[in-house]
């Protein structure tokens, strides 16, 4: 097995001074770590997107419970095709009608913007983010939920994702979609059993994707909302300039994903979002547990990028996080 180790930069202060630990564990991180930004305040790292006036309105029906893993496998997809759009042009919706079969039903996303021209892909990513954390920090679960979408006092869109059982599902809409981000992939899911392999990106087969699970176990909501922080940190640059770094926190900020450019690379914020959306679909979809991760983005035979999903440490009391991986 690969031994757990990488370099990771992350910004700690508001100079954006650089710390790295060269060959190390997570675990091994130094107590400064806590001093890191808050999600609002990263100096010099890209942050989720922020919009003026702009709140999301939500109405839970805690009657209609939705499979978690699902519903984070369709807020990935979304953010990943709201991504791929100009940021601040119309939305294209077409693409954005989204359905995950679950264990007992299927979960469907679905946006309208009642033709106001106003609805934009960054709305999208902040509304799927919001949506996405508040369900994991919420006692009521993962509830389906309807959400006004609204720019100073303007209803500009809607945002609802609903779990359909089985019985229900000839109700629905004959033009849902259903998400294409497993076409991305090569090949089958991953062996549920497997800590470490690589995949193919099956778009541009000159980069290839590692990956390795080990270290300490992470409770599975924390996972994940790491990962769609990442996600909308990094949407807003996909069509900009080139990948450097990026981060995502946990609900808790217990958990961190850091992402970094090896020095002398280059690669772009868009093939840096397929490979982690390709390990979403491909890995930790399908993953009951969790512990710490580190991949690393090859091109050909070199390494570009490394990143680690870790827990950090905390000052006088060993590590944070929530100490059980699936709860």
């Amino acid at each position: 097995m690969k031994i757990f180790q990488t370099i990771l930069f992350v910004v700690f202060h508001y100079g954006s001074v650089l710390a790295s630990a060269a060959a190390i564990s997570p675990q091994d991180f130094s107590d400064d770590f806590l001093s890191r930004p808050s999600l609002s305040q990263r100096p010099g790292l890209d942050t989720p997107p922020v919009i003026p006036g702009f709140t999301v309105s939500f109405e839970w029906d805690p009657r209609k419970q939705m499979f978690p893993q699902d519903v984070f496998f369709v807020t990935v997809s979304a953010i990943w095709h709201s991504s791929q759009q100009q940021w601040n042009e119309r939305a294209d919706l077409s693409k954005l009608t989204i359905t995950k079969p679950g264990p007992v039903g299927t979960t469907v996303l679905r946006f309208s913007d009642n033709q106001s021209m106003k609805l934009h892909p960054n709305h999208l990513v902040f509304a799927l983010r919001q949506a996405f954390f508040i369900m994991v920090s919420r006692h009521g679960g993962f509830a389906s939920f309807v959400a006004k979408l609204v720019l100073v006092n303007d209803v500009i869109g809607l945002m609802s994702m609903v779990m359909y059982p089985t019985s229900q599902l000839k109700r629905i809409e004959n033009k849902t979609e259903t998400d294409s981000s497993f076409s991305l992939l090569s090949g089958p899911v991953t062996n549920l059993a497997a800590n470490f392999g690589e995949f193919v990106d099956p778009q541009d087969p000159h980069y290839k994707v590692r990956w390795n699970f080990q270290g300490l176990e992470i409770n599975i909501s924390e996972f994940q909302s790491a990962i769609v922080d990442a996600l909308a940190t990094m949407a807003p640059q996909v069509h900009g300039r080139p990948f450097d770094e990026a981060i995502g926190y946990s609900v808790l900020e217990s958990v961190v994903l850091s992402i970094v450019r090896n020095s002398g690379q280059t690669i772009s914020y868009a093939v840096v979002m397929r490979a982690l959306v390709n390990l979403v679909a491909k890995v930790i979809y399908t993953r009951p547990s969790f512990t710490e991760m580190d991949f690393q983005i090859m091109h050909d035979d070199t390494e570009v990028v490394q990143a680690v999903i870790f827990r950090p440490k905390r000052s006088g009391n060993g590590h944070s996080g929530m100490g059980v991986a699936n709860s």
